[in-house]
């Protein structure tokens, strides 16, 4: 893995490189989180490609938004600006979650923009036609907006440290991650500690910012703008049922991917596959 900086008009964008050659492949992580927790990802795919994994603005290493609240137009402008920064003229994206809603921006806008894969997508408000499966009532954006990812607290105190420790920690036991009772219990476990320990110091870093990236996506009108998508599309795991002509597959998760390398593998041969030429034809359905 190697690791640069970029300049665009707000400071300097964060990047983790691997691969070379073929179309280039670029990755947007899940938030709160930054692209290293995209690296078994990135390194497998880059066997075949050049990947690029971005941390976003106001979180990781790079720099903050300008602006006091963006929406996930500007987060996708910057993060065009930093393609046209590394000198992609044609790329791929993959995104997680809040990346997943990037990704939908940057596919609609940026006319550079060849394939998309969707792994996961926050569908807030939970729309009617999906079918609800978990044991407590869906959240609402609102919740999601000022509970999930919350401004960290500085203080003389050190809070920011525990806060930040049990904001990761959290999520890997509840869902949403500040809904602490049984109810809302996940069926994964907290990974080592290791694994812990790099997901909080990677938070850390943004500790001033780190929540404007989730709070505009969870503001995205994901539903209005995904029926826009007119390329072609892979949505792997939590899939959007509204991206016309979608590839729609059951997958694994990336956040097991550093337990679990089978899962990996099949996820990096699925993706390599739609990149390479396995994406249907506009307008095609698989289900």
């Amino acid at each position: 893995m190697k690791r640069q900086f970029v300049d665009i008009a707000e400071g300097q964008v964060h990047v983790r490189r691997a691969g070379q050659g073929g179309l280039p492949l670029l990755l947007l992580h899940v938030a709160p989180g930054t692209a290293a927790g995209l690296d078994p990802l990135t390194e497998g795919l880059g066997r075949t490609r050049a990947c690029y994994a971005l941390d976003c603005l106001g979180m990781g290493d790079s720099s903050p938004p300008a602006v006091a609240a963006p929406d996930l137009a500007y987060f996708a402008d910057a993060t065009r600006r930093t393609v046209d920064a590394l000198g992609l003229s044609q790329y791929c994206v993959y995104g997680n979650r809040g990346g997943a809603h990037m990704a939908i921006e940057l596919a609609i806008t940026d006319p550079s923009v060849q394939s998309i894969v969707i792994d996961g997508l926050w569908h807030f408000p939970w729309p009617k036609e999906l079918p609800w499966t978990n044991p407590y009532p869906a959240p609402t954006v609102e919740e999601l907006h000022d509970h999930y990812a919350p401004a960290l607290t500085l203080d003389a105190f050190g809070s920011q440290f525990r806060q930040a420790w049990h904001l990761m920690r959290d999520s890997w036991l509840f869902w949403p991650s500040y809904a602490r009772q049984g109810a809302h219990r996940r069926t994964t476990s907290v990974p080592e500690a290791a694994i812990l320990h790099d997901q909080v110091v990677e938070l850390l870093k943004g500790a001033r910012t780190q929540h404007l990236g989730v709070r505009a996506a969870f503001r995205h009108d994901w539903r209005a703008r995904a029926a826009l998508v007119r390329r072609p599309t892979l949505a792997l795991g939590n899939a959007c049922p509204f991206i016309p002509g979608a590839i729609k597959k059951t997958s694994p998760r990336f956040d097991n991917y550093a337990a679990n390398a089978k899962a990996l593998e099949a996820n990096v041969a699925e993706i390599a596959a739609f990149l390479d030429g396995g994406a249907a034809p506009s307008g095609a359905k698989v289900a």
